[in-house]
């Protein structure tokens, strides 16, 4: 695995493949469009969807650091800070 891959699985045993997701929001959404994602994990989706100009909602996940972790992700990725919503 390359550092980056090794570094993700580091922080969240499942992480998937960004470019992966991502390729699959292109098939399936167009610029623009709405991503729901309920079981946020690392944050793979969220990025995706960041990068591929989708917009994102998502939702909790099993432990409340990985929450914290993607939002992490996308912060530093963009240099926001995120909006949270309770539901």
């Amino acid at each position: 695995m390359k550092g980056s891959r090794r570094e993700d699985l580091a922080l969240h045993p499942t992480v998937k493949p960004t470019a992966l997701v991502a390729d699959a929001i292109q098939d399936v959404t167009k610029r623009g469009d709405l991503v729901l994602d309920l079981f946020l994990g690392s944050g793979t989706t969220l990025i995706a969807a960041e990068r591929t100009g989708r917009r994102f909602r998502g939702g909790g996940g099993i432990a409340p650091g990985y929450v914290d972790l993607a939002l992490a992700r996308w912060s530093a990725m963009t240099g926001l800070e995120p909006v949270l919503e309770e539901v």
